[in-house]
């Protein structure tokens, strides 16, 4: 039985999540980046419900940089201006 440790949610134009650990992240093969890049990606969320944090991945000239987010932050981003969502509602949901 093959195991499922990502699940991907289309939430915009060029937009991704993923609900998964953190840690399944070294079972996936290396060039996923450069999969999400080729296809127009722009920005994706992969939220890790345990640690609670979500780690946001966003395309720019050098590839994707990254940031990480504690339950205390809120998720905003310049792809959806106006948009912001409390990672404190997202884990008590």
């Amino acid at each position: 039985m093959k195991k499922t440790i990502c699940q991907l949610t289309p939430v915009h134009s060029g937009m991704l999540v993923s609900r998964q650990d953190f840690a399944t992240l070294s079972f996936q093969p290396p060039f996923r980046r450069l999969e999400y890049e080729a296809i127009g990606v722009r920005e994706y969320v992969i939220v890790d419900r345990f640690k609670r944090q979500a780690l946001v991945l966003t395309l720019g000239a050098q590839g994707f940089s990254e940031r990480v987010l504690c339950e205390t932050d809120a998720y905003t981003s310049p792809l959806l201006p106006g948009l912001s969502v409390r990672l404190a509602e997202v884990f008590s949901a």
